[in-house]
């Protein structure tokens, strides 16, 4: 197993490639060996994927449910992991960052932290120091290479908005990194419920697209 300071340098030296990379959004361990077991470098968990997997909505778990599904994401990869720490579980920078502080200790090498209150009030400006900018609701290229352009550090793009656009073109508009939010597992529930609609009606042609038993195997073996 790599050790978290490897992972963090691997995880630095992603951002510094020429092209753009993908981060998924893992929900729990099983989704993060197989998105590792894919061949992804790295992975990024979703707070409203977690929230959903509890039976909750998007920021109503607590940051001690939080520490704990980062240790059991790290404990089941060997891949950098970065969390979604939502506003970090604080209304202040200072109880923001002894947060973040707990989150490298469960073994984390990165974190995304919102500027908005759980209220939706925007905190005051403050030169936090982030190494990746976020941008969350990007709706063309045009404005993917409106906002890098404007920036000097790596942005990340949610794909919401963007799903028809190609990884090189988002690259080619200055994107560093692209990310899926909940979409994994919401796409995984969608999953669910057509099976379980098959299955209140009366039929089961969902089981012939089942994981291969091999992939099984290689993934979670």
């Amino acid at each position: 197993m790599r050790t978290q300071r490897e992972k963090a340098e691997s995880f630095r030296l992603l951002h510094e490639r020429e092209d753009a990379f993908v981060i998924p959004n893992p929900w729990d361990a099983g989704s993060a060996r197989l998105l590792e077991g894919m061949g992804f470098e790295a992975l990024a968990t979703t707070s409203a994927g977690l929230a959903m997997s509890c039976g909750r909505l998007d920021g109503n778990v607590t940051l001690e449910h939080k520490l704990a599904h980062i240790r059991m994401v790290c404990d089941a990869t060997n891949i950098p992991l970065s969390a979604d720490m939502e506003h970090g579980f604080a209304d202040t920078a200072a109880a923001a960052a002894r947060n973040l502080v707990l989150g490298a200790e469960a073994a984390l090498v990165g974190a995304s932290v919102e500027d908005y209150s759980r209220e939706g009030e925007i905190y005051p400006f403050a030169e936090a120091g982030a190494d990746v900018l976020y941008a969350s609701a990007l709706a063309s290229v045009d404005e993917v290479r409106a906002l890098t352009s404007a920036l000097d550090k790596p942005v990340n793009v949610l794909i919401a908005g963007l799903s028809g656009v190609m990884l090189d073109a988002l690259g080619g508009a200055g994107a560093k990194r692209i990310s899926v939010g909940a979409g994994l597992a919401r796409y995984a529930a969608a999953r669910l419920a057509d099976a379980a609609r098959e299955m209140r009606d009366g039929r089961f042609t969902w089981f012939d697209n089942l994981l291969p038993g091999a992939d099984m195997k290689r993934f979670f073996g």
